[in-house]
C-alpha cells in the first residue's frame, strides 16, 4: 500500500504558477505536459532553479523514450515554457512570455470534447492571428511565384504536418505521421492550390462532427492524412459534412 509522505520530499511551487499551467495544458501535447512536469520535479524538486537533466533521467521518470524527449524538450523551448541557464535547463516562470495561442478552445458540441486550435511555431503564428492559415491566393507557378510565397508556402507546410500530429493526440485512433516524405510533401503542394484546403483547421472540425471518419463504423475506417491529401475530392467530402449520416457501428450485446 502506497503512503507518499511530504517527509520524504516535496515539490513547492507557486500557486499562480500552477494555476497558469493548468489553463494552458490542452493546448500542449501529452508529451509536452509530461515533459514539463517533469522538469518541474526534477528542479523545484530539489529546490533548485535549473539543473542539468539528461535524457536518461527523464526517460526512467516519464517512460517516454529518449528520441521523443529530445524533439518534446525543443517544442517547449520554442514555447518559452523552460529555457536553458548556466548550462542547465529550467522552467520560465514568467508565464506571460510563455508562446501559448490565447484563443479559447473550438468546443464541438457533436462529441462534447474540447479540441484546441493548433499549436504554431512562433514563426508561423505571425502569419495570423485566428489559427487558420491565412494564405495568399496565388498559386506557386513560374508566373505566380513571390518571396512572400516562397515564405508562406513552407510555413503552412509545416503547421499542417504539425497540426495533424497534434490533432491525433486529442484523437489517439488516428494515424500520426512519422515521417514527411516527398511523396507527401508533393500531394499537399497541389493541395495548397486550392483556398478550401488552406483553411486546414476547417477540415479538422469537420472530421470531429462525423463519427464515422473516427472509426465508428461496421468496418471500423478511419480518415488518415494520406487520404486527405490525396485528390481535391476526399477533402471536399469531409468538409461538405459527407459523412456525417453514415450509419454508425452495429455493436453485438
Amino acid at each position: 500500500m502506497s503512503s507518499p509522505q511530504i517527509k520524504n520530499g516535496f515539490t513547492k511551487i507557486a500557486n499562480e504558477l500552477f494555476e497558469a499551467y493548468i489553463k494552458i495544458g490542452r493546448f500542449l501535447s501529452p508529451y509536452e505536459n509530461i515533459v514539463w512536469l517533469c522538469i518541474l520535479r526534477k528542479t523545484y524538486g530539489y529546490h533548485q532553479k535549473e539543473d542539468w537533466i539528461s535524457l536518461s533521467q527523464v526517460e526512467v521518470m516519464t517512460n517516454i523514450l529518449q528520441p521523443h524527449i529530445a524533439r518534446t524538450k525543443k517544442k517547449l523551448l520554442l514555447k518559452n515554457m523552460i529555457e536553458k541557464r548556466n548550462g542547465g535547463i529550467g522552467i520560465q516562470k514568467d508565464y506571460e512570455l510563455w508562446n501559448i495561442p490565447k484563443q479559447v478552445s473550438l468546443k464541438y458540441t457533436q462529441t462534447g470534447i474540447n479540441i484546441p486550435k493548433q499549436v504554431l511555431p512562433k514563426q508561423v503564428r505571425k502569419l495570423t492571428q485566428t489559427g487558420n492559415l491565412d494564405l495568399p491566393k496565388q498559386v506557386d507557378t513560374k508566373d505566380t511565384i513571390t518571396k512572400d510565397t516562397i515564405y508562406i508556402y513552407p510555413a503552412f507546410e509545416k503547421a499542417v504536418f504539425e497540426g495533424w500530429n497534434s490533432f491525433c493526440d486529442s484523437y489517439p485512433i488516428l494515424a500520426k505521421l512519422n515521417e514527411v516524405t516527398d511523396e507527401r510533401r508533393l500531394k499537399l503542394k497541389k493541395r495548397y492550390e486550392k483556398k478550401s484546403f488552406q483553411e486546414f483547421n476547417e477540415i479538422l472540425k469537420a472530421i470531429t462532427e462525423q463519427p464515422f471518419l473516427l472509426g465508428d463504423s461496421e468496418k471500423g475506417w478511419k480518415v488518415s492524412f494520406d487520404w486527405l491529401i490525396k485528390n481535391n475530392t476526399n477533402y471536399i467530402k469531409v468538409l461538405e459534412r459527407r459523412y456525417k449520416d453514415t450509419q454508425p457501428k452495429v455493436r453485438k450485446v
